[in-house]
């Protein structure tokens, strides 16, 4: 019985570890997504950069500023896209992750202009989606 009790124990906590990270964007089906992206980033960083900077026409030296700031590959594809969708600069993007990020990347959408359910989002949405899909 105690032996059962430590197994649940112990695959509880399995299970905490290797949960997908809460990019809190208010959806499931996004948080899968960046998760996916993530893991496919963190295979081949230097490949990730790479299409990064040919899809954005952003410099690795810029992106390298977003990754600065200890974003996940995945928040550094989402930062680029709310940027592209918003026609923002990203030293717009840089100070609202710097002062927000803590509040979730729904929040900081907003702020960058994105309302949820607008096409804006709706775009953004199918981005991620069709990057997960790669």
């Amino acid at each position: 019985m105690l032996r059962n009790i430590l197994f649940i124990i112990a695959l509880c906590s399995a299970s905490l570890t290797f949960a997908e990270k809460d990019y809190k964007t208010g959806s499931l089906n996004i948080n899968a997504s960046l998760s996916d992206i993530n893991e496919q980033a963190k295979a081949d960083m230097k490949a990730f950069k790479t299409e990064l900077s040919a899809q954005f026409n952003k410099s690795i030296e810029e992106l390298d500023r977003l990754f600065d700031l200890r974003m996940d590959p995945a928040e550094v594809y989402l930062a680029l896209e709310i940027m592209q969708i918003t026609s923002a600069p990203m030293g717009e993007m840089i100070d609202v992750y710097e002062n927000d990020h803590h509040k979730g990347w729904e929040f900081m959408a907003l702020e960058m202009g994105i309302k949820p359910d607008s096409v804006e989002f709706q775009a953004l949405k199918t981005a991620i989606n069709n990057k997960a899909d790669k």
